[in-house]
């Protein structure tokens, strides 16, 4: 009985960390596509653009801030 008790648990825990919470799929840009132009400020306080960078290689390296 209390096996049983402790799989349900299980189960009911693994159903709400991956099936409740799951963050929906959403589509992306395709692979190749051009990505739209935005506009940043660099650690100087300078804006720059990404169409200033257009014709040559480039790359985007995204950190999400202060650890």
């Amino acid at each position: 009985m209390l096996a049983s008790l402790n799989v349900a648990f299980a189960a009911a825990f693994v159903w709400l960390l991956y099936g409740v919470t799951a963050v929906p799929v959403v589509s992306g840009p395709a692979v190749g596509a051009p990505a739209p132009d935005f506009t940043l400020v660099d650690q100087n306080g300078r804006a720059t653009r990404l169409a200033d960078f257009r014709g040559g290689p480039l790359l985007l390296v995204f950190y999400r801030g202060h650890w």
